[in-house]
């Protein structure tokens, strides 16, 4: 089996939700948010680090993204095109 970890997807330092999993080679994490603000986006993606990892470089992810306005009942929506 893989280690249990907890994943937090953040937005400026505020933790918007959390997952714990156990992790493996091949997996795939889905977090969904509500699209509440418009305009651009940074999201962070971070597991904490073990207390002896050295090598904390690949714990975390950026996520950048643009939600705009919705002529059809005024929803924000995201860019398609997300970069990270």
């Amino acid at each position: 089996t893989g280690m249990k970890k907890t994943i937090i997807l953040s937005e400026d330092d505020r933790i918007i939700s959390k997952q714990n999993l156990v992790l493996s080679s091949q997996m795939k994490v889905t977090f969904e948010m509500d699209a509440d603000k418009f305009g651009p986006q940074h999201l962070r993606i971070k597991i904490p680090p073990e207390s002896d990892e050295i090598n904390t470089i690949n714990n975390e992810k950026d996520i950048f993204s643009n939600y705009y306005f919705n002529n059809n009942g005024g929803m924000p929506f995201p860019n398609p095109f997300l970069s990270n």
